[in-house]
């Protein structure tokens, strides 16, 4: 679809053209199944974080205060989710989003992910949110590494290292769930 084209165009590099293919997208949403639009809204927002990459401070703050009124519109706890588990690995990879900004989003993904009440959309959904958390981390971990803060760097490979237990965790107690389903 179109909008899986805008955010590739973004992830390449390519802002300009992605943002015309995005603004492209906007008049159709009349008569259009709701997780098609939840889907665009998604790809809008991700055009938009890939296009901060290589922003200034100063140049990054307008398009990050519209990227987090976005978030701020999104009520469905899995839209809310999903979108932000998608957003966190690319804002972290932008040195002018300020990395409390990154660390409250994955807050708003535990939070959003606390009130889904399906236990098997839930867990999906803690699963996007451990590899937003740990994408983020190796992002911060490869800055760290290219601007020379080797103590940070070991700090952040064990702030990963300490994802693999609770990703393990995760992990036995979907394969429980999935027993205990087959079983009934």
């Amino acid at each position: 679809m179109l909008f899986r084209s805008a955010v590739a165009l973004a992830r390449a590099g390519q802002d300009e053209r992605a943002a015309e293919v995005r603004r492209a997208l906007e008049p159709w949403r009349q008569g259009v199944a709701p997780e098609i639009v939840a889907e665009v809204r998604r790809a809008r927002m991700l055009v938009d974080a890939w296009g901060l990459r290589d922003q200034s401070a100063g140049a990054a703050a307008p398009r990050l205060a519209q990227l987090r009124a976005d978030v701020a519109t999104l009520v469905d706890p899995v839209e809310r989710a999903t979108t932000l588990s998608a957003l966190v690995p690319v804002l972290a990879q932008a040195p002018a989003v300020p990395e409390d900004v990154v660390v409250g989003l994955l807050a708003q993904v535990g939070q959003a992910v606390k009130t889904v009440a399906d236990p098997a959309e839930r867990q999906a959904l803690s699963d996007q949110w451990l590899l937003a958390e740990a994408e983020a981390l190796l992002a911060w971990s490869g800055r760290e590494a290219r601007d020379g803060h080797f103590s940070r760097l070991a700090a952040r490979q064990s702030a990963v290292a300490a994802l693999l237990p609770r990703s393990e965790e995760h992990t036995s107690e979907l394969q429980s769930q999935s027993t205990i389903s087959y079983a009934v």
